[in-house]
């Protein structure tokens, strides 16, 4: 993928755009990391961050999705303290700009082939996203946890295993940082954004570095990528749902 290629005046401006709401948002919420506010801060940027990647590429999206969440969080890195046994734990903070640089840089790569042009491919693309992001944050986790004495453990394949079952699955619970129905529904919010049937936003998505991802004249049927994301959404949803299904039919029994 040529970076450059990514780069133009327009991609510039939704960048730039992109920029001010996390700059508008942090000065809105500062410290506050909870609430309505901070919810619509995120989903703009987020879905700032699916358009860059959609209209200009997985380098924009990457940069962009890095940038707004610098900006946002002020650069902080998280430690989360925990306790386990008769020894204080904890786990040092991984960088989380990472995270949602990876989440624009795979919606960009899924634009490329094709999962933004209709609704329902928006929605599997957001799944994806899910996935993939979620899968990163828990193996992070697990690479940057720290016991009291410093040392880093280094996860097992069993553990990486583990973790891609979890991110599998997880997305659907709202305890996870990328759950996939949210990141679903600001998926198809991008999509509709990118339908608005307005003659200047039109022009400008078609100055954009990749328009293409757009546009449906060229689409026949969907392709070997995407079929294979919907069996998988709907083996997550078959199993997550049964596994609820049955465990109430197990209580109410």
């Amino acid at each position: 993928m040529n970076i450059k290629s990514n780069f133009n005046r327009n991609s510039i401006i939704l960048i730039a755009i992109s920029l001010l709401i996390a700059l508008i948002g942090k000065v809105l919420t500062g410290k506050t990391t909870e609430g309505i506010s901070v919810l619509i801060i995120f989903t703009l940027m987020y879905v700032m961050i699916f358009l860059v990647a959609i209209l200009c590429g997985p380098w924009a999206g990457f940069l962009t999705g890095a940038i707004s969440v610098l900006i946002f969080t002020g650069g902080a890195i998280p430690v989360i303290y925990y306790e386990s046994g008769p020894e204080p734990m904890y786990r040092s903070g991984y960088p989380e700009w990472l995270l949602y640089a990876v989440m624009g840089c795979i919606a960009g790569i899924l634009a490329q082939n094709g999962f933004f042009k209709k609704w329902w491919s928006s929605l599997l693309a957001g799944y994806v996203t899910a996935v993939a992001t979620t899968f990163l944050f828990i193996v992070l986790g697990q690479l940057f946890n720290r016991d009291t004495t410093g040392s880093v453990h280094i996860s097992q394949i069993s553990d990486i295993l583990s973790a891609l079952v979890a991110a599998f699955l997880g997305v659907f619970s709202s305890g996870t940082n990328f759950p996939a129905t949210y990141l679903m529904f600001v998926a198809l919010i991008t999509f509709a954004i990118m339908k608005l049937p307005i003659p200047q936003w039109k022009m400008f998505i078609q100055g954009c570095p990749q328009p293409e991802t757009t546009s449906t004249l060229s689409e026949t049927k969907p392709n070997r990528i995407i079929i294979i994301a919907g069996i998988i959404l709907l083996l997550a949803v078959t199993i997550y749902f049964g596994f609820l299904l049955i465990f109430a039919l197990a209580v109410g029994g």
